[in-house]
Order: C-alpha cells, then sequence, then structure tokens
C-alpha cells in the first residue's frame, strides 16, 4: 500500500472494526488541504481493493458509507503503527465528529477519555450513566458514573453525578460498601444547606 492509503487505514482503525467515510474525513485536518491528499473515497476504495475492508449494505448513520475491517487481526496491527500521540489526537476527533451524528453517549465518552479529553468525557459518561440508570443497567450506571464524578469540576456537578452513583449502588446491593463511597462523595459536595 501506498503510505496515503497505509496513514488512511491507520486513522479509520480509530473508530474501531467499523468506520465511515464521513468519519474517515472528520479525521484529516482542514489546515492539511493544501496538500495532495486523496479523497476519503479514493482511500477507501484502495483498502476494499487490497481486501482490507469491506462496504457494509447498511450503514449506522445516514449519508454516510459504512466500512468493516475484514479481520479484527488487521485492524489491530494497522491500529498498532499509529503513534501514540496521534491517537490521542484522532480519537478527540473521532468524539467530536461521533458526537455530531448522534453516537451514544458512552460511545462518545470513551473517545473522548482516548483523546485525554476527560473533562469532555466525563459529561457524556453522566449522561450515558443515567441512561444506563433509566435502563436498569445498574453496573454500568455506576462505573460510568465512577468516571464522570472522578472529573466533577464544581460541587453541583459532583454532588449530582454522585446522586446517580448512589442510585445505581443502592438498587444493586442496598448494604453494600461501594454504596458509602458514593453517600461520602455527597457529603463532600453539598452546596446547598
Amino acid at each position: 500500500l501506498d503510505d496515503g492509503v497505509r496513514d488512511a487505514a491507520g486513522r479509520l482503525t480509530i473508530f474501531g472494526l467499523t468506520g465511515w467515510d464521513a468519519g474517515l474525513a472528520a479525521l484529516y485536518d482542514p489546515s492539511m488541504s493544501g496538500l495532495h491528499l486523496s479523497p476519503p473515497e479514493v482511500l477507501l476504495g484502495k483498502m476494499v481493493g487490497a481486501d482490507l475492508l469491506m462496504e457494509s449494505a447498511k450503514t449506522r448513520f445516514s449519508g454516510t458509507k459504512e466500512f468493516i475491517f475484514k479481520h479484527a487481526l488487521i485492524r489491530d496491527v494497522a491500529y498498532a503503527m499509529v503513534g501514540d500521540e496521534m491517537k490521542r489526537h484522532l480519537h478527540g476527533r473521532a468524539a467530536e465528529w461521533l458526537e455530531s451524528v448522534g453516537e451514544d453517549a458512552a460511545t462518545v465518552a470513551h473517545h473522548y477519555d482516548l483523546g485525554k479529553r476527560h473533562d469532555v468525557a466525563a459529561k457524556h459518561w453522566e449522561v450515558a450513566a443515567r441512561r444506563a440508570l433509566a435502563t436498569n443497567s445498574l453496573a454500568d450506571a455506576a462505573s460510568m458514573s465512577e468516571r464522570a464524578l472522578a472529573f466533577a469540576d464544581d460541587k453541583p456537578t459532583a454532588f449530582a453525578r454522585a446522586a446517580v452513583l448512589e442510585e445505581a449502588q443502592s438498587r444493586l446491593d442496598a448494604r453494600g460498601s461501594e454504596r458509602d463511597t458514593a453517600i461520602q462523595a455527597m457529603r463532600e459536595n453539598v452546596f446547598d444547606e
């Protein structure tokens, strides 16, 4: 593969085993437009031709084409070739794009975390925790609200996130020691007596 296609394959791995043409385009900096870059559809076509990807008959996001790596090992090798600093940058851009197309909050939060943008991720973890709590996914709600609580930047936010954690823990096991941690976090973040 030429350098441009290898670079595009590495970028596409940021999404996981499945990626999108519009998502790949979003991973390139607008400042690179002066360079001679092949359009994403050309790069994706070359990857399909090289038997790395296959185009999905359906797509998750309207107005996009969805591509799937033919084998997880191919994706893992391509992902390993991307430098750590570049991965951090690309995960942040992927989170922004996924958020713009309406992806679920947990996936967006995960990408923001991998992009080391924990403060933004925490907001999405809180949304995901509330949704998990509403659907009775209590263990998920607890772990997501813990992630959100870890990066609360003020007392009202911390208290609200601790309350979600406490509710998830109390519904899991009302007498569990994990519930005490949530209650203590609520005590520490009381902002209006």
